[in-house]
């Protein structure tokens, strides 16, 4: 194409190794003898010679002067000296060394396949996907070279075998025969298959590479390796397999998974082990890794039998089980309309099917605190054969609150048809078959109604879309409904003693989450305070190790939890801890630390409205505000009254003062015990939205300032975890109760809105807000004027925060309200430092956008850049090289992700200055094209020959891409510098077909280039003649 003189330079495939015979030494002048008898040393092999000049102090990374800059590791990697590599690396060599042609050690000891050599410097953490001067990586070198085995070492270690050398070709255009064969994952794959159904580990280790581990046999089902080791129940091959990226969703020729091999068979482990790596269990998106585990769960063949189809007609009762508790619908008909339930083949089973799916049913609404799914579970008694309606309540359990009639239960999944009419009718109801559902236990963790029930359920998906993650009303579960589901699991039978698998009680659970509302509620029910787990822990231990200051303080001042206790020694240690010992923050710590409280100041401490709001909230809150404390609440139920001599259960008048009720009393009757707000613990959960009814100023007690301190400390305190949670209404109203109390009079809102975490890394509320993705509660601080610019102890402003875990929208909220892009923390971390380590490209995009620096320096002289871990990410960073890349490359995806209206026509500025159009017309990358062209690139642009992209696809014969250009608008008689049209590129380059396309659309065939050279189409021939003046 170019009409301009190209540079061109010779490239040295190695530096080392290019001959057997070892050349004497030559000394230099100007090197001493020593230094240069350690490449001789190398070369040959003689270890105890490169141990003695080593110790004379010869550096380990001397280079060659003499020669190609090499170090003693290249010589010894390129002729293949194992004992002196390994030496010298344990001695500290730099793998990673360049000579003057860019080479590693890496590089030779591939281009001479040495495969001992290489598995050692891979190990010592050689990069496999190092480019030297022209872009060769020692993959191109195994390729060039046919070392099949060095490719398949490469390849183990993630080698890239779609990078480029400067001449735009692959490891794979170099490659032949069984090296070929390595690069696409065909190499001895019949060997690697028979491995993996013989559980031949070693032979499966060997030949397995990211390019194989998801290949299908040639013959047969077509099955994976995967498909193969699930099968015949080869545990540890599959573990293998699924470390090395294997896909678990994979399709054999029926349409089969692995999950239905080892559902069909009753391999229960490997069940387990498939659903935990489709679950994400390594870590990854929560959405992606649900998805995923749905999909394995639900998947169906070709005849449209699931997993637990499969399982279900070969009576494989623990393996219902397992996928069952990962949501698996009983109810979804095959082909031939038989759901798994109609195929179970004894009675038995379909009974247990039935129970264990309505326990799950029921756990899941325990877990949303749905009372109306509660009670219809507890009271249905339907028969087996029930169909399927259209809810889903869980990801893959399906139900319909909406539609159900309160006359007549219904059953989530389930209607009250017969599934089959010609199925006998005779059959028991569920509940004389099975034991009440009220006494289901989760199969796996031994969790129960009250377990689950006890648990705090506002925990936000990040990875779901951004206008989803601020909390709503809707998404906090009310005091009452959870203290209402525990009183009803209880009066039906749940019991607080029960113990799931790990030996904790419902205390432990609601101890550990900090759900205070369901520690009370327990408490009052009998639950034991003091009861341990297998490992000897108790709820106040839990509660101190989670951090979960308010649980503390309720389980030791108010209900007695005894602070001594210890847990079980652990290996060689005899000797427990306390719950002090495994305090989580200085804050908790201090708890333990103060006075034991009396019953009568425990009781105190919490009976007046500010303290019911912090320690115990409830829906009527600000009816008690308003009417006044009377101390007369009544209580709806009895709580269990215990024998004092024979029972460590907590005193029923202490339960009733802390839970800001009381028995009954005489009309005109009060409580008369008060307390300063000051002694009102602080309320630290996401369970609920705690009410401010008032913000006690100075003058509300005759102290000495103290409670005025405290209770503004309990106020930031609140505000803080407001933030935190979400709770937009409970920050409205502790800000404008601030500005309305004697303490906040005439005051600023900033004064409040701007409180620091002094316990912690000095964060503010906006601090909060912004990392835990609240963009409601942003929006409200922001108005309110809360300063974008704050820093925390370690200099994060609140941007960092957001831009560090993704959060979009809370960081282009901060940015329109002013937060600087380029600000640095103490180690001078820009908010793009952040985004691009941990990976979040839409932020890195936005911060670009609003002008971030990408060349900013940290304080370890990083870039963003540096920090990338991302493709992606990277490639953003990068900028215009990487659009104009992945142009020439036919990289849609990549495209896709990075072209905006601003670098769409972005320039080759070290090239042609050819725009991304030209790469991809000049490259025949038609849907490239066809992308550009949709997202606006011009179609006429000129590189600096004057060029447009027609040309370039008119000059090597790129038919339908240039018919693609010609529909959108572009010019077929453009000229160049030189005065070349388009079908002066064609005819010149023969290409008729083209020819053909420009005169059909209305090209000059008469126009004449600089020349004066012009084309003419001879009657009766096809093909068009250029001709020179």
């Amino acid at each position: 194409m170019s009409r301009e003189p190209k540079e061109s330079g010779s490239r040295c495939c190695v530096s080392i190794g290019d001959s057997d015979d070892v050349p004497s030494p030559s000394i230099s002048s100007n090197q001493p003898s020593s230094e240069n008898q350690i490449f001789d040393a190398c070369r040959l092999g003689d270890i105890s010679r490169v141990v003695t000049l080593l110790d004379k102090g010869v550096s380990v990374d001397l280079k060659d002067t003499t020669g190609r800059k090499s170090t003693p590791l290249h010589f010894a990697a390129g002729y293949g000296r194992l004992n002196v590599v390994e030496l010298l690396i344990i001695k500290g060599a730099d793998v990673s060394a360049k000579d003057d042609g860019g080479l590693i050690p890496l590089h030779n000891a591939c281009s001479f396949g040495h495969t001992e050599v290489v598995q050692l410097l891979l190990a010592a953490n050689s990069d496999p996907n190092a480019q030297d001067n022209w872009h060769y990586t020692p993959l191109h070198e195994a390729a060039i070279k046919g070392k099949v085995d060095v490719c398949v070492l490469l390849l183990q270690a993630k080698a890239d075998p779609y990078m480029r050398n400067l001449d735009g070709k692959t490891p794979f255009d170099f490659a032949e025969g069984p090296t070929a064969q390595a690069l696409v994952g065909d190499f001895r794959k019949t060997e690697l298959l028979e491995a993996a159904r013989t559980g031949k580990e070693d032979k499966l280790v060997s030949l397995l590479t990211p390019q194989n581990v998801n290949c299908h046999a040639d013959d047969g089902r077509k099955s994976t390796p995967l498909h193969l080791a699930a099968g015949y129940n080869r545990t540890r091959i599959v573990q293998i397999l699924l470390a090395a990226g294997a896909d678990v969703r994979a399709k054999d020729k029926g349409g089969l998974i692995p999950l239905h091999n080892a559902c069909s068979y009753g391999h229960l482990e490997v069940c387990e082990m498939l659903i935990s790596a489709g679950g994400g269990s390594g870590g990854g998106s929560t959405a992606i890794a649900g998805d995923s585990l749905t999909q394995q769960v639900h998947a169906t063949d070709l005849w449209h039998y699931t997993p637990l189809h499969e399982a279900a007609s070969k009576a494989r009762a623990e393996v219902c089980s397992l996928l069952l508790a990962h949501g698996a619908d009983p109810y979804q008909p095959n082909i031939h309309g038989k759901t798994a339930l109609d195929l179970a083949p004894s009675r038995e089973l379909k009974q247990r099917i039935v129970y264990e799916r309505r326990g799950h049913l029921l756990l899941e609404a325990c877990r949303r605190c749905d009372l109306v799914l509660v009670k219809r579970l507890l009271n249905s008694t339907d028969d087996v054969h029930k169909t399927a309606s259209t809810i889903a309540v869980a990801p893959g359990i399906s139900t319909n609150t909406s539609s159900m009639e309160s006359p007549l239960p219904s059953i989530p999944g389930e209607s009250g048809t017969p599934k089959n009419p010609a199925m006998p009718g005779s059959l028991a109801p569920l509940s004389c078959g099975t034991p009440d559902l009220i006494h289901f236990r989760h199969p796996f963790s031994g969790d129960t109604t009250l377990h689950i029930a006890a648990t705090v359920v506002v925990k936000l998906d990040r990875s779901k879309d951004d206008d989803r993650k601020t909390t709503s009303p809707s998404s906090v579960v009310l005091v009452s409904q959870r203290r209402q589901l525990i009183e009803l699991l209880i009066s039906r039978g749940a019991s607080p003693s029960e113990c799931n698998a790990e030996g904790r009680t419902a205390l432990h659970v609601a101890a550990a989450s900090g759900c205070v509302e369901a520690i009370l509620a327990l408490a009052q029910h009998g639950a034991k305070v003091n009861a341990t787990d297998m490992q000897g822990y108790s709820p106040l231990h839990l509660a101190s190790a989670n951090g979960h200051a308010v649980a503390v303080r309720l389980l030791l001042d108010s209900l007695g939890a005894d602070r001594n206790l210890t847990t079980v020694g652990v290996g060689g240690n005899c000797v427990g801890r306390t719950a002090l010992q495994m305090a989580a923050s200085d804050r908790v710590r201090r708890m333990f630390l103060e006075p034991v409280a009396s019953a009568s100041t425990a009781s105190a401490s919490i009976s007046t409205p500010a303290a019911i709001a912090a320690v115990y909230p409830t829906n009527d809150e600000s009816d008690i505000a308003s009417k006044g404390f009377k101390g007369a609440v009544r209580i709806p139920f009895s709580p269990p009254f215990s024998d004092p001599k024979t029972s460590t259960s907590i005193d029923q008048k202490k339960l009733l003062s802390i839970s800001g009720r009381s028995t009954p009393q005489p009309s005109g009757s009060s409580s008369n015990e008060t307390v300063s707000a000051s002694q009102v613990p602080s309320k630290k959960s996401f369970a609920a939205a705690t009410a401010i009814t008032s913000i006690p100023s100075s003058s509300s007690t005759p102290s000495n300032g103290n409670s005025s301190n405290a209770a503004w400390a309990s106020v930031v305190l609140q505000l803080l975890e407001a933030a935190k949670a979400g709770d937009v209404d409970l920050v409205c109203r502790l800000v404008v109760a601030y500005q309305r109390s004697p303490e906040g009079d005439g005051k600023p809102p900033t004064d409040l809105i701007n409180c620091r975490d002094i316990d912690g890394r000095h964060s503010t509320p906006l601090h909060f807000a912004a990392g835990y993705n609240r963009l409601a509660v942003v929006e409200m601080l922001l108005k309110f004027g809360a300063d974008v610019h704050a820093k925390d102890k370690g200099g994060l402003v609140p941007l960092h925060n957001a831009c560090s875990y993704g959060h979009a929208k809370v960081a282009e909220l901060l940015i329109q309200h002013g937060a600087n892009v380029n600000v640095t923390d103490l180690w001078r971390f820009t908010p793009l430092h952040e985004a691009a380590a941990k990976g979040k490209f839409d932020i890195c995009r936005l911060l670009l956008k609003h002008g971030a620096d990408p060349t900013r320096k940290n304080r370890d002289g990083h870039t963003p850049i540096d920090l990338d871990t991302d493709s992606l990410v990277y490639d953003l960073l990068r900028g215009d090289t990487a659009v104009l890349e992945a142009a020439k490359r036919g990289n849609l995806a990549k495209i896709q992700r990075l072209i905006t209206p601003e670098n769409i026509n972005c320039r080759d500025t070290a090239g042609r200055n050819s725009t991304p159009l030209h790469l991809a017309a000049g490259y025949n990358n038609l849907e490239v094209v066809e992308f550009l062209l949709g997202a606006g690139a011009d179609v006429n642009a000129q590189d600096k020959g004057g060029l447009i992209p027609l040309h370039n696809a008119s000059s090597y014969g790129h038919v339908d891409v240039a018919a693609l250009l010609i529909r959108h608008g572009t010019s077929v008689n453009a000229v160049d510098k030189w005065g070349y049209t388009p079908l002066h590129e064609a005819a010149q380059k023969g290409r008729t077909q083209l020819c053909s396309l420009l005169l059909a659309h209305g090209t000059n065939p008469t126009a004449r280039n600089e020349e004066g050279g012009w084309m003419v189409i001879k009657l009766g021939l096809r093909q068009p003649v250029y001709l020179d003046s």
